[in-house]
């Protein structure tokens, strides 16, 4: 029986050599790969504008009736835009906008500028007479000047335009 015990207790002995030697040799071994991790920043643009709003309009007054708003743009840093603004509903041309009435025939001439002594006028002609500029991440705001002729002779009411804002990036 001692013999039995002796040969069990080397049986045992050899098969945990063994096992040790299979668990030693699989932790010794190891591959590596590297993984590339990649992405594309790309330009968004985000505009939002605000009315232009002229108010009560006179044509007894002598002087112009001016009005400002803004074009606010947040692009990707970097990101090269230009802002256009079209001719609006009533016109073709953007230097000589019109405000529509109640009548076939009711208009009220306007402008719209893009600097202050309101000399430039702001079109949608790329390169002569819109805005451009380069995104930062964080909202630019852009100031829109109008300008309406003094003396327009007009019927009463109410007179809207829409102008379509576009930035280009």
């Amino acid at each position: 029986m001692k013999l039995h015990h002796t040969g069990l207790r080397a049986s045992l002995a050899m098969t945990a050599i063994a096992l040790a030697a299979q668990s030693t040799t699989a932790a010794a071994d190891s591959t590596t790969a590297t993984m590339p991790v990649a992405a594309t920043v790309i330009a968004t643009c985000v505009t939002v504008a605000t009315p232009l709003v002229f108010g009560n309009y006179s044509a007894a007054g002598a002087d112009p009736t001016d009005a400002d708003a803004r074009v606010t743009v947040t692009c990707t840093p970097g990101a090269a835009y230009e802002v256009a603004l079209n001719a609006g509903q009533n016109s073709a041309d953007a230097s000589a906008r019109k405000l529509k009435g109640a009548g076939d025939s009711d208009f009220l001439d306007y402008s719209i500028y893009s600097d202050a002594s309101r000399t430039q006028v702001w079109g949608d002609t790329s390169g002569v007479n819109t805005v451009s500029g380069s995104g930062l991440g964080a909202e630019q705001v852009l100031s829109v000047y109008g300008r309406m002729p003094a003396q327009q002779a007009s019927p009463l009411g109410a007179y809207v335009d829409v102008v379509t804002v576009t930035v280009s990036y």
